[in-house]
């Protein structure tokens, strides 16, 4: 499989419970988890006295990972600061990844050629070409992520600017303005990210307005802000609603942001955007995430330095269990390896939420995209084009939920992502397009919209292989002792790339995203020809649906002892990298409670049943074969044991239809072992086939 580059993820939620008593609303914090947790908050660059005396500041901090150097003096009874440069992230060099890159590119080279010069000379010449083909499409996507894997950007371990302590006053003064937009979800839902956003802490100097941008009209939101916010919070918390929604809206949430942003708050600043003070900071929340505690310390350091447009950071989530998420929801290889290795070659990533947002630079490019229901992808382009930088900081800094309690509401989601790219890629706003983008960046832009192809055709392709092989007897390659070593060093290469981490808890969360882009290419397939329809007016134009989110974590005998071997495996490699990656270990909440089935979605069902049909079909062919020759030949293990290799994720989906919590963690453990196992064992009949000539 081949990695499918989003540079946006999740629109998680969270599913609070509300308590109105006497009309005050009580509701649990997602980040009061010690899963969720993060590094305890610190004062950076003045110690705070605890027994009414005046704080004690030094004369100067020395700088490098946990900071710069802050110049104090005391003006009117206040400690004066400055910020000065400050370095919470740093670009660094993996030299194993470089290794791999190299050893991937030879292989790769070696592999093409003996392919051209030793294994097209058969009868079906054609097939074997077309295989080729499709297998140099998949090398379009491969090679990208071995690049993006040697050279990323980590947290230096700051903690972050100072927290107010009333005696601080900085050089630097920020005005926030936190954007948390809805419609239909629940007032549980929004009333705690609300709640998290006006209790989050703050540097010295920080003034925060909190904007609640209903588009649902909800009377019951705006009663619960009135009577917990009204008195006392005057000017830090607005309810925004009533806007009018055009006909044939694409981007429903960006039409909302930006009624707020050109109708309320920068209405004076339409006409000269460059007039708003780069001290104007935007901060998006989707209407299910939590802030923790540290979030605005943290982010607010990256944006101390004038230069930085948008700095993001990841999403964690609180109901995804990462031993059986098939579907890729806390997408480690995105967040802990795509994202910092695009970090550090200059890309501008925006998610949709957990991002901060220089205002003068959102109002010098127009606003929030409402071309395409991708408004983030297609605004970390026009920020990029326009010639801004961006970073990314790798903490998880905030808490959702991933729709994760229905396929169908999983499906959406992915649905929607792919159609967003689409109308970007079959648009005059294609990045190969857009002359003002670095040319790197060009092919950046457009290799997350191009992996949806690649994954679509691969997978799809190598699906057949194996049943045409034994249905047909028609071979994609003329078998030989070159091919065996030419394909041995190429496929150990490809899986080095495809399956590289820095700890070895990543290894299941990085296997598990090659499972979601299979299961997902069907998905994608119909978002990409929905897209084209639309294009061409047959179908109607795709517009924003919010996502409906509302699981559980494994509790059998087996479950303590895979646990035991990942934790011993993960101790090793953290006691290895632990210098340079000091943030990228947070483990990511495991839920408790049910899991709701889904009985919808029946043609993405068909499709998977299909797909096993299809692999069971070969094995079937391959077994009467062997009851035929009275032996296992090595050319009749070879399509039997990728047809295996094919099966374990469409068993992984009906398994995570039908079967428990518990069930499905366990066929999660095993049935990866199977794959790699399958996969190797693959390899090694290359070298058993018999030269035959076709």
């Amino acid at each position: 499989m081949y990695p499918v580059i989003h540079p946006h993820q999740q629109q998680p939620g969270v599913t609070a419970q509300v308590r109105l008593l006497n009309g005050i609303g009580s509701v649990p914090m997602l980040y009061g988890s010690p899963k969720a947790a993060s590094h305890a908050v610190q004062r950076h660059g003045f110690q705070i006295s605890t027994v009414g005396t005046p704080p004690t500041l030094p004369s100067s901090s020395s700088g490098g990972a946990n900071g710069p150097s802050v110049h104090t003096s005391m003006t009117g009874g206040k400690h004066r600061i400055s910020y000065g440069t400050r370095t919470p992230t740093r670009k660094v060099a993996s030299w194993f990844a470089i290794m791999v890159l190299l050893g991937y590119l030879s292989a790769m080279v070696y592999y093409l050629y003996v392919r051209i010069a030793f294994t097209l000379d058969m009868k079906d010449k054609w097939y074997s070409i077309s295989v080729l083909v499709v297998e140099c499409i998949g090398m379009t996507a491969v090679v990208p992520y071995a690049f993006i894997n040697a050279v990323h950007t980590n947290p230096t371990g700051s903690p972050g600017l100072p927290a107010d302590d009333s005696m601080t006053e900085p050089d630097k003064k920020f005005t926030v303005r936190v954007l948390v937009p809805c419609y239909k979800e629940s007032l549980g839902v929004v009333s705690g990210t609300l709640r998290a956003a006006l209790e989050a802490e703050l540097p010295p100097g920080v003034t925060r307005a909190v904007y609640l941008c209903d588009d649902g009209k909800d009377p019951d939101k705006k009663n619960w802000l009135d009577h917990n916010y009204g008195d006392g919070h005057k000017g830090e918390v607005h309810y925004i609603t009533g806007r009018s929604r055009a006909k044939e809206e694409i981007n429903g949430k960006s039409a909302n942001l930006n009624n707020v942003l050109k109708n309320h708050i920068y209405k004076d600043h339409l006409q000269n955007p460059s007039q708003i003070p780069l001290e104007e900071i935007i901060i998006v929340f989707d209407a299910d995430m939590q802030a923790k505690p540290n979030f605005f310390l943290k982010l607010l350091e990256v944006m101390v330095d004038d230069k930085i447009a948008l700095c993001l950071s990841p999403q964690s989530f609180n109901n995804v269990n990462p031993s059986t998420d098939i579907y890729n929801n806390t997408n480690e290889q995105f967040w802990q390896y795509i994202l910092p290795g695009l970090d550090a070659m200059g890309y501008i990533a925006c998610t949709g939420t957990n991002f901060c947002l220089r205002a003068r630079a959102l109002g010098s490019v127009g606003w929030f995209p409402e071309f395409c229901i991708t408004e983030d992808y297609a605004l970390s382009i026009e920020l990029k084009a326009a010639g801004y930088k961006g970073k990314y900081l790798a903490e998880y800094l905030a808490v959702g939920e991933a729709p994760t309690d229905e396929l169908r509401n999983v499906l959406r989601q992915r649905s929607r992502w792919t159609k967003g790219h689409m109308q970007i890629f079959f648009s005059g706003r294609n990045p190969l397009l857009r002359w003002k983008l670095p040319f790197v960046h060009k092919l950046l832009y457009s290799n997350g919209t191009w992996s949806y192809f690649c994954t679509i055709i691969t997978t799809w392709t190598f699906l057949l292989v194996p049943f045409i092989s034994l249905m047909f007897e028609i071979q994609p390659v003329k078998f030989g002792r070159e091919f065996a070593l030419a394909a041995l060093l190429y496929l150990f290469a490809n899986f080095l790339v495809m399956n590289y981490f820095h700890v070895a808890e990543h290894m299941r969360g990085i296997w598990m995203a090659n499972v979601s882009n299979y299961l997902l290419t069907f998905t994608y397939a119909k978002a990409i020809v929905n897209t084209l329809l639309a294009k061409v007016h047959i179908k109607k134009k795709a517009g924003f649906k919010p996502t409906e989110k509302s699981t559980g974590g494994p509790t059998g005998p087996t479950a303590q002892l895979q646990l035991a071997l990942m934790n011993r495996l993960t101790s090793l490699t953290k006691k290895f990298n632990q210098a340079t990656l000091p943030h990228l270990y947070q483990p990511q909440p495991i839920p408790t409670g049910p899991q709701k089935k889904e009985d919808e979605c029946i043609p993405d069902k068909i499709f998977m049943f299909l797909c096993l049909s299809l692999c069971i079909n070969t094995l079937v062919l391959g077994l009467h074969q062997v009851f035929v020759f009275k032996a296992l030949r090595a050319w009749l293990a070879l399509p039997m044991l990728w047809a295996i290799y094919n099966a374990v994720p469409p068993i992984l989906f009906f398994g995570s239809l039908f079967a428990s919590t518990d069930n499905l963690h366990n066929m999660c453990f095993w049935l990866q072992w199977i794959s790699m196992g399958s996969g190797l064992g693959a390899v090694l009949c290359l070298w058993f086939v018999v030269p035959v000539v076709y």
